[in-house]
């Protein structure tokens, strides 16, 4: 964290406002539980994961992947409920991205992450640095913010590919998996027309059934009728099971905190954190040599003047 230079006074007025931040927090979380939903305990079979972010400051989030061990209590979920050992783990992650390789080349071919931060800019792909009260990575889209004009709906896609692909070089992630947002107000039938079959299929490969990082979850906010036109193409795709993962919530804050305690959510959306954009995340990782490496052995490509200033770093 930067060193601060402020007087005694506004680390006061600092402090204050800190406790009055965390009152507030202390009484959204007491009015979702009063509504008969502990979103503590909605973790599927995992109550005895401890928050580990509760401690961080809120005003200075980091982006960062966490690239260490899992903890004890994640590993034995793995185990538990999963039926995973490193052996299965890394055979089937490999075979599902053989899968989506192959069913959907497309979105797989001439992806270079760093000059993707268009899509950052417009606020359309969004991955907060905290998790939601289960450990899940989450991952909000905003599709009225896209410009069907500026860029095709496969650009999205790309920019999934990579989030996605960096986020299971977590093995914590590679466990938990994460929860989608689509924010989906201001969207246009000019949005609408975009969604093919094609197009329905990758999402659903993507979102719902086979990447190697699983949706446990999928809230929909803001649907309009708009929407009602989209989610037709899907509706045929989705099975029982995927069905049980989609929420929606309109709207309705309350309902979404239901399932994502305010505390691990962004302020738009009732809750008390900042947002980062996409491309601060690319900026940030393409800092680190283990990632570029990997972005590297992924078939990314990366600008050669970010290679030389690594240098040996990924040669080792």
């Amino acid at each position: 964290m930067p060193q601060r230079n402020e007087s005694d006074g506004i680390d006061g007025v600092a402090t204050v406002v800190g406790r009055l931040r965390d009152e507030i927090l202390l009484e959204r979380r007491s009015t979702v539980e009063n509504g008969g939903i502990d979103v503590g305990k909605r973790c599927d079979g995992m109550p005895e994961l401890e928050d580990d972010q509760r401690d961080q400051p809120l005003d200075d989030e980091e982006v960062c992947l966490d690239l260490g061990e899992p903890s004890p209590e994640v590993i034995d979920y793995a185990r538990r409920e999963l039926g995973e050992t490193d052996d299965v783990k890394c055979r089937t992650l490999q075979e599902l991205r053989d899968m989506i390789y192959e069913e959907h080349p497309e979105i797989h071919q001439d992806i270079r992450p760093l000059e993707m931060k268009y899509i950052g800019d417009d606020d359309v792909v969004s991955v907060p640095p905290y998790r939601t009260q289960c450990g899940r990575r989450i991952m909000i889209y905003r599709l009225g913010n896209w410009d069907p004009r500026k860029y095709s709906v496969e650009e999205i896609f790309k920019a999934t590919i990579i989030i996605l692909e960096l986020g299971v070089l977590e093995p914590r992630a590679q466990i938990l998996g994460g929860t989608v947002i689509f924010d989906l107000e201001g969207i246009t039938m000019a949005h609408a027309w975009t969604i093919t079959p094609q197009v329905a299929n990758m999402v659903i490969a993507l979102m719902v059934s086979a990447f190697p990082m699983k949706t446990h979850a999928i809230h929909i906010l803001h649907q309009s009728w708009v929407f009602d036109v989209m989610f037709s193409v899907f509706k045929p795709l989705l099975d029982a099971r995927m069905q049980k993962k989609i929420f929606f919530h309109g709207g309705n804050m309350d309902s979404l905190h239901k399932h994502i305690s305010p505390f691990h959510l962004p302020k738009r959306y009732g809750g008390i954190r900042e947002e980062l954009p996409y491309y601060k995340w690319i900026d940030n990782l393409s800092k680190v040599p283990q990632i570029v490496k990997e972005m590297k052995q992924l078939g990314y490509i990366v600008p050669e003047e970010i290679l030389q200033q690594l240098g040996q770093l990924i040669e080792d």
